[in-house]
């Protein structure tokens, strides 16, 4: 009976897997995509649901079948399209570090909803398990505690059983979670390829470090833990080489110096200095 089923809708899914195969998330404009996958899917959804409707489903096994499979296969791609219309539109168009924030949180976000259903995501990772099968896939055992998660199941029970909708979210954020992963990494890819261009271009700086080295250790410090850059998001070592390269240092033992400093009596004399300077220059700009 499984056969016959698919033999009903093989038709519908290899027109379906066609078309939507032709869709190219590398190649083709992300908004265009995104529009063209969730009409392809809202599309080939309703022709499903119409097949079922018109008597496709002749047994138990076909109904298991058909919710554990067929209907996620379309539905997981819908979501995964909404979820991708919504991170593209959401995107903030501006540095680097700030994109990679916001993808890392919505990345995070995918991954939690995965965790919090750790046990139904483990049944759905296990290949050929049928255990409960018949209580998550059969039509009349959708539960009306389900119903305020089952976006549909109230509307259209017809075409919804307990846990065809999860299943689907688990293709969905698997697919959303690869995309996010692809995207961070040609960030990184990207960050490091300007960065390597900026040391070069830092190898030529005009300026010169003539004050002491506990001085610019001073200053290191000071602004790698006052929070100011990436948000505190800053390893002091990669901090200290780009002062180094911009100012002409060369062997810069700050942590070295560093302990040094904190054996001072005055930890803070060159950030004492600078704010002293500061005050006389604005004072002689007021009078």
């Amino acid at each position: 009976m499984k056969n016959q089923l698919n033999e009903d809708c093989k038709a519908i899914l290899d027109e379906y897997s066609k078309e939507i195969s032709n869709l190219n998330i590398e190649k083709d404009d992300l908004k265009t995509l995104v529009d063209n996958g969730i009409r392809i899917c809202k599309t080939y959804l309703q022709r499903l649901r119409q097949k079922v409707m018109d008597g496709c489903i002749k047994s138990e096994e076909d109904e298991i079948y058909f919710f554990k499979y067929i209907k996620p296969t379309v539905l997981g791609d819908l979501l995964f399209y909404c979820y991708l219309k919504n991170t593209n539109e959401h995107r903030p168009i501006c540095t680097i570090y700030v994109q990679e924030e916001f993808l890392t949180k919505k990345l995070e976000k995918f991954n939690h909803f995965l965790k919090k259903n750790y046990k139904c995501y483990a049944y759905y990772n296990s290949e050929g398990t049928q255990r409960i099968d018949e209580y998550y896939f059969v039509r009349c055992n959708l539960k009306i505690e389900e119903y305020s998660y089952h976006p549909y199941s109230i509307v259209d029970s017809d075409f919804a059983t307990s846990k065809d909708y999860l299943f689907a979210e688990f293709k969905a954020h698997e697919k959303i979670i690869h995309f996010l992963e692809s995207e961070l990494f040609k960030l990184k890819a990207l960050k490091k390829k300007r960065f390597k261009s900026l040391e070069e271009w830092l190898t030529k700086s005009p300026f010169h470090w003539t004050d002491s080295k506990a001085a610019i250790t001073e200053i290191i410090y000071a602004i790698t833990y006052s929070g100011s850059i990436n948000n505190g998001n800053v390893e002091i070592k990669e901090l200290a080489k780009y002062f180094c390269l911009l100012f002409n240092i060369d062997d810069l033992d700050f942590y070295r110096i560093y302990l040094d400093i904190r054996l001072r009596d005055n930890q803070t004399i060159y950030l004492d200095k600078l704010k002293k300077r500061l005050n006389i220059k604005i004072e002689e700009d007021i009078n």
